[in-house]
């Protein structure tokens, strides 16, 4: 079943991507910019930082769209419980919140201080940027081949 579901999910990936009239490496860097800036905790900031690095760059915008939403409502909780753990351990501050996850909890953390933004902010690029380096690279193939058929 799981199997079934990414499958599906990366057929309809690659169908969106294809269609997108921009060169490979446009395409493939939208993507990979827009998943790196889509896993940073800036939940309401990443799409303006990603269309504006996205312009600057002259990368793709509809690939940096679809890049930011790799992370979401049910891969997040996932990725922001490793990106923290990571944080965490490369850091080695202990914000106080491993053992009590709630709601309360996670709000004063995260603004009492700024500790536990700072190790989840670090964790996060430490875990996407060789994330972002593979999805360039395996789109960017990926794409070659695509507009080569």
């Amino acid at each position: 079943m799981k199997n079934a579901v990414a499958q599906r999910y990366s057929r309809y990936l690659r169908t969106k991507l294809g269609a997108i009239k921009a060169t490979p490496h446009q395409i493939a860097a939208g993507y990979a910019v827009g998943f790196l800036v889509g896993t940073l905790p800036i939940f309401t900031l990443r799409i303006g930082i990603a269309f504006l690095l996205a312009t600057l760059f002259k990368w793709n915008k509809p690939a940096t769209l679809l890049g930011i939403f790799l992370i979401n409502p049910f891969t997040g909780p996932p990725y922001y419980a490793l990106a923290y753990a990571v944080g965490r351990l490369l850091t080695g501050k202990d914000t106080g919140t491993a053992d009590n996850w709630d709601l309360s909890t996670m709000w004063q953390a995260l603004w009492a201080d700024g500790a536990f933004f700072l190790v989840l902010s670090f964790g996060c690029l430490v875990v996407a940027i060789p994330i972002a380096l593979f999805l360039f690279w395996s789109v960017r193939s990926t794409i070659i081949r695509f507009q080569a058929s």
